[in-house]
């Protein structure tokens, strides 16, 4: 079973889609699925929580039913890292996204999905291949 870590970005644009047969909405539903180990630290939870309430663009267009529906769904179907941070994270060329590379190493993360350039520019990190939708549903459905 592949190991997934998805971003927050990734899990923003699906709480904004509506259409099923989207990309995005398309990948996450397959991490989500029986093929995948998500992988889901708290950091990443509260990170789209916060984003998503203060973000008045969002905040707009994301009922706190759907964001809460979300949120208690990955909770519930993902893995929650119990390993504290290390004091030496992984570093990328954004540092808010450094506690992903991090927990992708710890946890053994097949792919870390994401829409983030400065994330996808690094593309292979010690095995964890970071992907966007596209590409992870390519490989996933080759």
């Amino acid at each position: 079973m592949i190991r997934v870590l998805i971003d927050a970005n990734v899990l923003i644009s699906f709480l904004l889609s509506n259409r099923s047969e989207l990309l995005v909405s398309r990948a996450v539903m397959t991490a989500l699925g029986d093929q995948a180990h998500l992988i889901v630290p708290n950091e990443l939870l509260e990170e789209i929580r916060t984003v998503c309430q203060q973000k008045p663009y969002l905040r707009a267009r994301i009922s706190t039913d759907r964001l809460d529906q979300l949120l208690e769904t990955v909770a519930a179907v993902g893995h929650l890292p119990a390993s504290p941070l290390p004091r030496l994270l992984p570093s990328g060329r954004d540092p808010k996204d450094d506690y992903l590379l991090a927990y992708a190493l710890m946890e053994k993360a097949d792919y870390l999905l994401t829409g983030d350039e400065d994330l996808l520019v690094i593309g292979r990190l010690q095995g964890v291949q970071i992907v966007s939708p596209a590409t992870f549903l390519q490989k996933m459905n080759p």
